[in-house]
């Protein structure tokens, strides 16, 4: 898994400057998730497509004891950004898969 950063509209300046990056692999990465309060808790990863109109992603949830695959969900056409968000609870792993395009890539992930 590797990290980058972008300045879509060139490099910034000034006081009110802006930077986004994100975590991109040219296969699958996974981000390990251990919730230890027992509780549930809202888990979300946005994603963006920068470059092009043409990346497609999977993101899989697994139970991290058994990989017993919990959720599967298939993401396109997120030019705009998307939050792909689930309610977990426990240790997970959350799988991000390229399918199509350059590479495979999350841009924040965020709890509640």
């Amino acid at each position: 898994m590797k990290r980058a950063h972008f300045w879509p509209q060139g490099l910034p300046s000034g006081a009110s400057t802006r930077i986004a990056s994100t975590y991109y692999s040219s296969g699958t990465f996974t981000i390990n998730v251990n919730l230890t309060d027992g509780n549930t808790h809202k888990n979300s990863r946005y994603l963006v497509d920068w470059a092009t109109t043409t990346r497609t992603e999977t993101i899989t949830i697994l139970n991290a004891n058994t990989n017993a695959v919990l959720d599967t969900e298939p993401y396109s056409a997120f030019r705009s950004g998307v939050h792909a968000a689930w309610n977990v609870r426990g240790h997970v792993l959350i799988q991000v898969t390229k399918t199509g395009g350059a590479n495979a890539v999350v841009s924040g992930i965020f709890f509640d």
